[in-house]
C-alpha cells in the first residue's frame, strides 16, 4: 500500500488501454474531509493504513457535441481509478487485469501552505471551466500542457514543473503552454 501525504501532485497514468502513452492530471489530497469545490464531491480511500481524501482534476478531449476540445473535469472515473489502485493495490488491482500504472509527483507549493495552494488549484481549474474551451491538439493543446500551464499561472518554478512533468512512457506536451488568460478570472 502506498501513502500520499496532503498536498497538490502532477500525475501520470497509462492511457486507457495502452500502457505506452500517458495521461497527465493534478490529484488534490486533503488534509481531511474538509469540502474545498463547491459542485464536486470530495472522494475517499479506506485502506489498512489510513483514509485518504481526495479530488482529481483533469483534462480530456472532447465534450458533447464538439469532439476537439480540451475539457477540464474533476473526478474523472480512469483518473480516479488510477488513485484508487495506487492507495490500495490489494483492492483495487488483479493480476489478470492491467492496471493504470499512476506515477504521483508531489509539488512544493511556490508560496504558502498546503491548503492555500490546493485552493490556488480549485480556482485556476474552476476559471478554466467557466471561461470555455481551447482546441485539442495531441502534440500541443493536451492534458499535460493544461497541468503544466495551470502550474506556471499558480507560481510554480519552470524547474519544479520540468522535474515533475517527467514520467515513464511516452509524454506529449510537458513543456508546452496553452494560453494562460483561460486560467485567470
Amino acid at each position: 500500500m502506498s501513502q500520499l501525504n496532503a498536498g497538490v501532485y502532477w500525475c501520470a497514468r497509462d492511457l486507457e488501454g495502452s500502457p505506452i502513452g500517458n495521461h497527465h492530471f493534478i490529484l488534490l489530497v486533503n488534509p481531511d474531509a474538509t469540502d474545498r469545490f463547491s459542485d464536486e464531491s470530495l472522494l475517499q480511500e479506506d485502506t489498512p493504513d489510513g483514509t485518504t481524501y481526495f479530488y482529481t482534476i483533469g483534462a480530456f478531449k472532447g465534450a458533447d457535441g464538439v469532439p476537439d476540445l480540451l475539457k477540464m473535469i474533476v473526478n474523472q472515473p480512469t483518473d480516479v481509478q488510477s488513485v484508487r489502485e495506487y492507495l490500495d493495490p490489494d483492492e483495487h488491482t488483479s493480476l489478470l487485469t492491467p492496471d493504470y500504472d499512476l506515477e504521483p509527483h508531489q509539488i512544493t507549493p511556490p508560496t504558502g501552505s498546503v491548503e492555500n495552494f490546493i485552493a490556488t488549484v480549485i480556482q485556476l481549474a474552476t476559471n478554466y471551466k467557466t471561461k470555455g474551451d481551447i482546441q485539442y491538439s495531441l502534440i500541443d493543446e493536451n492534458c499535460a500542457a493544461w497541468v503544466n500551464t495551470l502550474f506556471k499561472v499558480a507560481g510554480v518554478s519552470d524547474a519544479s514543473r520540468e522535474e515533475a512533468g517527467e514520467f515513464s512512457g511516452v509524454d506529449w506536451g510537458e513543456e508546452d503552454f496553452i494560453p494562460e488568460e483561460f486560467f485567470q478570472p
